[in-house]
């Protein structure tokens, strides 16, 4: 099985399996004319709770600054956790 979205893919390893690789977008030449979005650098094997987690921490990581308070991150990672539980409801 595989899950699509505009940010990560998730593949399932075996139809069996209960691990996952999830793979995020990732910007290439940026600012150039051949700007595009790739999917690269999967992260293999992982279970599906540990791939929400990821999935909420890059998607807060994209929304915040390099440098923020603690209330401002969890604030917004809890955000994001509830959107992703969501998305993968019942997985």
């Amino acid at each position: 099985m595989i899950i699509k979205t505009d940010d990560y893919i998730l593949k399932q390893i075996s139809e069996d399996s209960l691990f996952w690789d999830l793979t995020f977008s990732k910007v290439v030449n940026k600012g150039k004319a051949n700007e595009r979005i790739e999917f690269k650098d999967p992260i293999y094997g992982i279970s599906i709770e540990s791939a929400k987690k990821r999935i909420a921490l890059w998607r807060t990581n994209k929304k915040l600054l390099e440098e923020t308070t603690p209330q401002e991150f969890s604030k917004v990672y809890s955000n994001e956790k509830k959107i992703i539980e969501k998305e993968l409801v019942d997985l």
